[in-house]
């Protein structure tokens, strides 16, 4: 018998604030190296950044009014986050 143990370094550590946002997303945990993207209910990418900082603060001014999945790649491990823009 071959147990298997999947490791995810960052995932409890990921937060976005708040939720529901209006005109800013905060988003902290993040690590260096780290590329993000935004990605609305259509499936349409509407931000993308490399980070390399702990924490982004994104300016959702432009973006209308929906829900989106925030996309969060550091080397090959991913997670999602969602939140709602207001």
């Amino acid at each position: 018998v071959e147990t298997m143990l999947c490791h995810f370094p960052f995932s409890n550590n990921i937060n976005c604030f708040p939720n529901p946002a209006n005109a800013l997303l905060t988003i902290t945990g993040l690590k260096e190296n780290t590329d993000l993207q935004i990605i609305n209910a259509t499936g349409q990418v509407v931000f993308t950044q490399n980070v390399s900082a702990n924490k982004l603060d994104i300016d959702l001014e432009q973006l209308p009014v929906g829900f989106y999945t925030v996309l969060i790649n550091n080397e090959g491990i991913f997670e999602t986050k969602g939140f709602v823009k207001m």
